[in-house]
Order: structure tokens, then sequence, then C-alpha cells
């Protein structure tokens, strides 16, 4: 399978755009982070970016730990956020899709609407 132009830039493009928003809510990708992150690629198997999203979920919210629970935050919306990126970077743009499309029903029941509107705006530009 031959990925075309836009599909090969708009991932990173989207990527970089659910980073930064979950920078905003609080999550700040370390250097511990960025490398399982970037080596992901399109071209790998199934299986192997399946883990490695897997680790860098469970890395990150090790790595967050204390902020998780405290009342009003978003931290955890943000670990999730950088999650979809990963995802996107991989090509699961079918389970980041699903992925955010729970995270802007989690927005909702916070009453974050401004929040939601966003997410859902980047649901829409997953292909």
């Amino acid at each position: 399978m031959t990925l075309s132009d836009d599909q090969v830039d708009q991932p990173i493009t989207l990527e970089l755009e659910l980073l930064e928003l979950a920078a905003d809510l609080g999550f700040h990708e370390t250097g511990v982070l960025v490398k399982p992150r970037e080596s992901i690629t399109l071209k790998m198997p199934e299986d192997n970016s399946f883990q490695i999203i897997g680790e860098y979920q469970n890395l990150a919210r090790s790595l967050t730990p204390g902020e998780l629970d405290q009342p009003g935050s978003n931290v955890v919306m943000a670990v999730n956020i950088a999650a979809v990126a990963v995802m996107l970077r991989s090509g699961r743009n079918d389970d980041a899709r699903e992925e955010l499309h729970t995270l802007v029903m989690a927005a909702d029941n916070l009453q974050e609407s401004v929040l939601a509107d966003y997410q859902m705006d980047l649901l829409n530009d997953i292909r």
C-alpha cells in the first residue's frame, strides 16, 4: 500500500496539535517519552506500534502520578490526548478517532464545552 502525501503529512500535523493541547492541559512530554513516540513509524507492524502505544500511556501515567488525582486537573485527559497523538503517528487512525471521541464525551461530562468542541474539531480532521 502506498500512502499519498496527504496521508503521510496529516498525522504529523495533527500529532503536534494534539501534543500542544496535552501540554496546555498540563501534560509535558519528557525526553523519556519522546523516544518511544518518535520510534513509531507508519510502516511499523501493527503489533509493534500497539505495544509502544501501551507502553507510552503507562509511562506517561507513571510520570504524572501526583497530578492525576488533583480535583479539577485535566492531566488524565491530557495523557490520553498525548496517546491519541501517538496512535496517529502509527497510522492507527480508527483507534485514534475512537479514543478522541471518548475524550470528547468525557470533556462534555466534565462540562468543559470549549475543550470538547476543540477536540471535536480535531476528531473531524482525522481521516
